[in-house]
């Protein structure tokens, strides 16, 4: 494609790897669809014309449509499988995917990929959120209760913290390019916005013929 969408040597800024091939546009990547998740969530108590379960869907139709790694396609169509039935709310949506990435991160934290001085661990990190974590025995588990990758999450403190971590960021260029160079992440919006717009008329569509059936 032309080198205006894929610029040759692009300025990350959170997500910066120690080398030029490492991080950059999978850590931003991550980051946009966090961001776009949570965004929606917090906008639950206005009039919207979709949810984040509807972003959900279409970051999976992403993933498995127009990511080049086969590997990465595979991986996340497996834990992508069961989206459409297992969640239905806005939290459901967002800690469906905090799930997806922890899972990832274990996956991958051995992996040659991995940048050494960024490493991955299951977000968000005890020194950041202590509250989202149970250090001691847990004796009557509840709702709130999720053990996940030799983690006991508090699902209620997580959801919470992440709300309010990707929130506060937002406008902070979090893992995206540098502000003059920002044309990669452009793409992957774009690209997006055309899953969105094809997802509102295959609803639309699917109404017409519920009425006329």
């Amino acid at each position: 494609l032309d080198r205006t969408v894929f610029p040759i040597n692009p300025r990350w800024v959170g997500c910066r790897g120690s080398k030029p091939y490492l991080r950059g546009y999978t850590c931003g990547i991550w980051v946009l669809f966090h961001l776009s998740l949570t965004h929606v969530s917090l906008e639950a108590d206005k009039e919207r014309e979709f949810s984040a379960v509807d972003v959900a869907r279409i970051i999976k139709e992403y993933v498995v449509r127009f990511f080049s790694c086969m590997e990465c396609k595979l991986h996340f169509g497996r834990m992508a499988s069961r989206l459409e039935l297992e969640v239905t709310t806005d939290r459901d949506a967002v800690m469906w995917f905090w799930m997806v990435h922890n899972k990832v991160n274990m996956r991958l934290q051995d992996d040659p990929s991995t940048d050494k001085r960024a490493p991955k661990v299951q977000f968000p990190p005890l020194e950041i959120c202590p509250n989202c974590r149970f250090t001691a025995p847990i004796l009557e588990p509840t709702s709130e209760v999720f053990s996940l990758n030799g983690v006991t999450w508090n699902t209620t403190e997580v959801y919470n913290f992440l709300l309010s971590y990707y929130n506060r960021h937002r406008k902070e260029n979090l893992g995206v390019l540098h502000e003059d160079n920002h044309k990669l992440i452009c793409y992957s919006i774009y690209a997006l916005l055309i899953l969105l717009l094809v997802f509102f008329i295959r609803k639309i569509c699917h109404r017409k013929q519920k009425i006329l059936g």
